[in-house]
């Protein structure tokens, strides 16, 4: 091959091989980790991308992690100072600590909490997620998108209540179990799609036998499996919302 032809070829092939490594990666960057603990005593990773951006993770026996509140403790490690999550927000699947890769699987219990002030505009969740934990994402008002994976088989009491710029939402069909009150607050919320062809229970089944998930007093449409919307209107958790249910 001629050397001009050649070089063409091997720059190609160097552009290529960029592109192909830049796809597969998933979520932010990682520059470093480092190992400490919370408030509570557990252990906790904190994690720096390379925008300088943080991200903390409560590391669990089986090399799985959830992200959690977060933050430093200072001087004589009274002062606790909390990380305030900022911007969009992108979770990796994975991360490496100590020469061990954590899958991350949760989100912690009011992990994003009250982030009035750091205007988190959108969530993006791997597919490595399985659960979002009570209030993960509580009183983040300023939250507009956020995609559900199909991997999420939980979504717990209150995990979006008053995030009251969220306009839709989707549940993937891979949700079995709502706790009670997950979008209450969210004022702007109009629509949901729900692609379970089998209703999802709420937790409060355990403690009343005639319940229903609220959802949100502002809510205008349901829309779910046509072949399931009787299902649906029936459903001891869903019949309070029989006259919005709508097939799709």
């Amino acid at each position: 091959m001629p050397p001009k032809k050649l070089f063409s070829f091997l720059v190609i092939c160097l552009i290529s091989l960029s592109f192909f490594s830049c796809s597969k990666e998933k979520g932010p960057r990682i520059a470093s980790t480092l190992e400490g603990v919370d408030y509570e005593g557990n252990t906790l990773v904190e994690v720096t991308f390379k925008d300088e951006s943080r991200m903390y993770f409560k590391l669990n026996d089986n090399a799985t992690a959830e992200v959690v509140r977060g933050g430093l403790f200072i001087s004589d490690n009274t002062d606790w100072i909390l990380w305030i999550y900022r911007g969009d927000i992108v979770i990796p699947e994975h991360f490496t600590h100590d020469k061990t890769t954590y899958k991350v699987t949760g989100i912690g219990e009011y992990a994003f909490y009250s982030n009035t002030e750091s205007l988190i505009a959108s969530v993006t969740l791997p597919t490595t997620i399985d659960t979002i934990r009570e209030g993960a994402f509580h009183s983040c008002e300023h939250l507009t998108s956020i995609n559900i994976p199909q991997s999420v088989k939980y979504i717990g009491v209150r995990s979006f209540s008053g995030c009251r710029h969220l306009t839709s939402f989707e549940i993937p069909a891979s949700v079995q179990c709502l706790g009670m009150n997950v979008f209450s607050g969210c004022s702007s919320l109009k629509t949901m799609t729900c692609h379970a062809v089998i209703p999802p229970r709420s937790i409060i089944e355990f403690l009343y036998v005639d319940a229903y998930i609220l959802l949100s007093e502002y809510i205008e449409k349901i829309y779910v499996p046509t072949e399931s919307v009787n299902l649906y209107k029936e459903s001891p958790d869903w019949r309070y919302y029989k006259d919005i249910i709508v097939g799709f």
